[in-house]
């Protein structure tokens, strides 16, 4: 059995998005990995206060034990609320039509 196993954590910036491997150590919860990784995570700018966690797309909380080759995705807040931010499209398509 192995003493550690590879995770990777992936978190959106402004256009693009960044993904890092870790070495973890087994029956490992996100939150211990957060508490852990605290340092190394904010040198790379992330802030984990009020922040929602999925893997593979799926949202899971912090008690969620990780597992070999998973995947934290690390979701932030909306800035825009979607529907506010669709009305905004079709009104600027509208201006430039005009």
């Amino acid at each position: 059995m192995q003493d550690k196993i590879k995770i990777s954590l992936y978190f959106c910036h402004s256009s693009s998005y960044t993904d890092k491997a870790f070495m973890i150590p087994q029956n490992i919860t996100i939150k211990d990995f957060l508490r852990i990784n605290n340092t190394v995570l904010k040198d790379m700018g992330l802030n984990f206060k009020d922040l929602k966690y999925g893997i593979f797309g799926k949202i899971v909380d912090e008690s969620y034990v990780l597992k070999l080759n998973d995947r934290i995705e690390v979701y932030k807040p909306a800035k825009v609320d979607p529907k506010h931010r669709r009305i905004l499209i079709v009104k600027n398509k509208k201006e430039k039509n005009n």
